[in-house]
């Protein structure tokens, strides 16, 4: 469940990082194929990985089997791509949140062009 929300967390990011690039400020419906797509391909990938046939148990068995060392080192880079993903979430939305007052002040929003 975390990992999904970590998922859907980045396919936001990248949704307000497009938006940035492009100077267009976009608006995402519930139920567009903008996050439709994406989240079915999240729910299939998680599916064939790990939930079909039980794949998950052989998955946890060969976590369980490293030494220390190897999981100390997992875990960091676990944390680290997680905090990632939360920054990056955050600096997208302050971002995309400064892009409408400069969309106001676009030549095109002013009929300029």
């Amino acid at each position: 469940m975390l990992m999904t929300i970590l998922e859907l967390w980045l396919l936001f990011a990248v949704l307000n990082y497009v938006a940035i690039i492009s100077g267009r400020q976009s608006r995402v419906d519930l139920f567009s194929g903008t996050l439709i797509i994406p989240f079915i391909i999240i729910l299939l990938v998680k599916w064939l990985a790990f939930l079909r046939n039980d794949q998950w148990k052989d998955h946890e068995e060969k976590f369980n089997s490293w030494s220390v060392e190897t999981n100390a080192k997992g875990t960091i880079i676990v944390i680290l791509i997680t905090a990632l993903i939360v920054v990056s979430s955050i600096i997208s939305t302050y971002l995309y949140s400064n892009l409408s007052p400069l969309l106001a002040l676009s030549p095109t929003s002013t009929g300029m062009l």
